[in-house]
């Protein structure tokens, strides 16, 4: 055995012919990974050329230049104007809760003690934590009330401001004022559309305080911004999408806090329902479009970027035609998932997002900035189901807290309601009702796990989405507040 191997490398040594592969080896290895990295190239072109094509036999350009939202004027745009220019990231346009985070509060708040972590009692002012105890322990009121007036004399300046905004407002329109390309950067894009969500959080906590004060037409006011906030026309891009679902979202909060802290009127109770109106599936088409057309952009600036040597990415070693093959054939997917749907009808859009929750599921992207276009809408399309669903179940409230302004009672069946009413999104059959024993209404959507909890509010994807204006018989105020919520929050 030890001479067979002897002679095998003897073989090999003296007989094999190392010379020429010497010399010519590297070459023609250089050829064929200059012939591999051509060919990656013209299947990346080709993969992106026929993305293109598909998209117009489907009625869809994707040249971002014609997608891009059009500017308003300097003088019809509201965010331009000196009150907000100047004051657009300062304490006048934030909740309280960002304030202390970022370490900017007002006077007489402070969050360097312990007990702003503390339980406490009563009623939340905010989602956050206890406004009360943010005040300085020798002027802290032990009346909840005293605590909301004091509160309001200290964040007087953020209720002016909010104040001149909506007067502005109802000749001026709203709209983020940045550069398109600033969103090739996703960081300064983040930045530019924070201040939006800033501002609608500023809104809801003025909302809560206008409803502890029973200042209606304040409270109303704050709505009239959410809804110019959620009429303005930014990029048609996720983020932008993303963003107004959020600000939706706490819009909704407040509409909840003001249905069950102010007594409306009926022409008070109509205006809230026409803010309403506006859906975080509007616009979606042109969404999924304008997420395709940036992509092709975006994906170009990111290649340009990668660099082995500078960044010492492993990535950046994958032929660039390779990147563009994989991004490409994921925007095909979800356009074949489109094929034949309209996106404004409900059933539609409920085989849409079956369709890209099965292909996300199925795709796994060679890079997390250059791949996963499905699963982003997918999961986006997630969230916003569920915002959806609490806007139908917040206007079939309004019509419910309608009918007894009428009636002196809320109705036994939704039947009863003189209006058509929309269907819960998750389980395509009108939402559940019952007229507790004091009187009270009790609705709930079954939610995104869409198993019907008979109205117990759950903990994220659990349990139900639920409009109660009263405790459950045997729930503690403790577990009323935590219970709505959560189940308001989606925590």
């Amino acid at each position: 055995m030890r001479q067979k191997v002897s002679k095998l490398i003897w073989l090999i040594a003296h007989r094999f012919p190392w010379k020429p592969i010497l010399i010519w080896g590297p070459w023609i290895l250089m050829a064929f990974v200059g012939l591999a990295l051509v060919w990656e190239t013209r299947r990346g072109e080709r993969a992106i050329e026929r993305l293109v094509q598909q998209a117009e036999e489907q009625g869809m350009s994707l040249e971002w230049s014609q997608l891009n939202a059009t500017a308003l004027p300097p003088e019809k745009n509201v965010t331009l104007l000196p009150m907000l220019t100047n004051q657009w990231d300062a304490d006048r346009y934030r909740a309280t809760p960002d304030l202390v985070r970022l370490g900017r509060q007002p006077a007489g708040i402070t969050n360097e003690r312990e007990d702003v972590r503390a339980p406490v009692e009563e009623p939340l002012l905010t989602a956050q934590q206890d406004l009360r105890l943010w005040l300085e322990e020798s002027s802290r009121p032990g009346d909840l009330m005293e605590a909301v007036r004091e509160l309001d004399r200290i964040r007087d300046d953020r209720r002016q401001g909010l104040d001149e905004l909506a007067g502005a407002l109802q000749t001026k329109e709203f709209q983020i004022d940045y550069d398109p390309s600033v969103l090739l950067d996703l960081n300064k894009a983040s930045l530019s559309y924070l201040d939006m969500l800033h501002l609608a959080g500023a809104c809801e906590e003025d909302v809560i305080f206008a409803v502890h004060l029973q200042d209606d037409e304040r409270a109303l006011s704050r709505l009239r911004i959410f809804a110019k906030m959620l009429g303005s026309q930014e990029q048609p891009v996720l983020l932008s999408a993303l963003v107004k679902a959020a600000v939706t979202s706490l819009m909704l909060d407040s509409v909840e806090e003001i249905l069950r802290g102010l007594a409306l009127s009926d022409d008070q109770l109509q205006e809230v329902e026409t803010l309403l109106r506006a859906s975080p599936y509007d616009g979606l088409p042109r969404v999924v479009q304008g997420e395709l057309a940036f992509g092709l952009v975006a994906l170009e600036e990111a290649l340009a970027e990668m660099n082995f040597f500078e960044d010492r990415d492993l990535f950046a070693l994958i032929p660039k035609g390779t990147y563009k093959a994989s991004w490409a054939n994921e925007a095909r997917a979800v356009l074949e998932a489109l094929q034949g749907l309209d996106l404004s009808k409900e059933p539609d859009r409920l085989s849409f997002e079956k369709r890209l929750a099965a292909e996300a599921e199925a795709r796994l992207p060679l890079h997390d900035y250059l791949g996963g276009t499905a699963r982003i809408i997918s999961s986006h399309l997630a969230k916003v189901r569920r915002i959806e669903a609490q806007r139908l179940l917040v206007l079939t409230a309004i019509a419910l807290e309608r009918y007894r302004l009428s009636h002196g009672v809320y109705p036994e069946k939704l039947s009863e309601l003189p209006v058509t009413l929309p269907n819960d999104p998750f389980s395509q059959a009108p939402f559940r009702y019952l007229r507790k024993p004091d009187g009270t209404p009790h609705l709930w959507s079954v939610g995104p796990d869409k198993v019907d909890d008979k109205g117990l509010p759950g903990r994220g994807n659990r349990g139900d989405l639920v409009w109660m204006t009263t405790p459950i018989p045997g729930l503690t105020p403790e577990e009323w507040r935590k219970a709505t919520r959560l189940s308001r929050s989606g925590e």
